[in-house]
């Protein structure tokens, strides 16, 4: 596959606002626009003089060839030792970065395959026997157990809520739930008595 052709198209000089704030003044610059083929990379500014467009280039990572009018054949500048070795050692850094973010994510989700206990199943259950109450937000919880393991679990316990009428009354409930770690998802259902 043959490498695409780099080039600068160098504008004509433009007289321009330049800085900002109290530190603004008029300036005569140049537009360079570096294109590899019909793409256009970047364009960047230089004063009007040679000397500033080549070094404007150059910064950017060129090295200038020949120059037909306005246009100037470019080669990439190959990387230095210390700056192949910053890219090294930031490579380096960034894959142990990663390495440290993804592990405490892990971590903190409990892995990709979170089980449930019982502390999980009686939670679950609450919110299955608040949606049954006609006061979920006056619930109170006592007596509460659960037994189970893997996706299989049951609940039971006590609950003390308002009625229709603004009465407490206490409520025996039990559960029954599944839970899919796939998704770390529960289904189930409450039956108060």
């Amino acid at each position: 596959m043959a490498k695409e052709k780099l080039e600068a198209h160098v504008g004509w000089p433009v007289e321009r606002l330049i800085g900002e704030g109290a530190n603004q003044s008029m300036a005569v610059v140049r537009d360079i626009d570096i294109f590899e083929g019909t793409k256009k990379l970047r364009t960047i500014q230089s004063a009007d003089n040679n000397e500033d467009v080549y070094a404007q280039i150059t910064k950017s990572g060129f090295i200038v060839g020949e120059r037909n009018g306005n246009t100037l054949t470019l080669t990439r500048r190959p990387m230095t030792g210390f700056e192949k070795g910053f890219l090294g050692c930031f490579g380096a850094v960034a894959v142990v970065l990663v390495l440290i973010v993804g592990g405490c994510v892990a971590v903190m989700n409990g892995g990709s395959d979170k089980t449930a206990d019982e502390s999980d199943a009686q939670y679950m259950c609450q919110q299955f026997v608040k949606d049954k109450l006609k006061s979920p937000s006056s619930a109170k919880f006592s007596n509460q157990v659960a037994s189970g393991a893997g996706s299989s679990w049951t609940s039971s316990g006590t609950v003390e809520s308002q009625n229709s009428f603004g009465a407490m009354i206490q409520t025996r409930y039990s559960c029954t739930l599944n839970y899919s770690s796939s998704d770390e998802s529960w289904t189930g259902s409450a039956k108060l008595s």
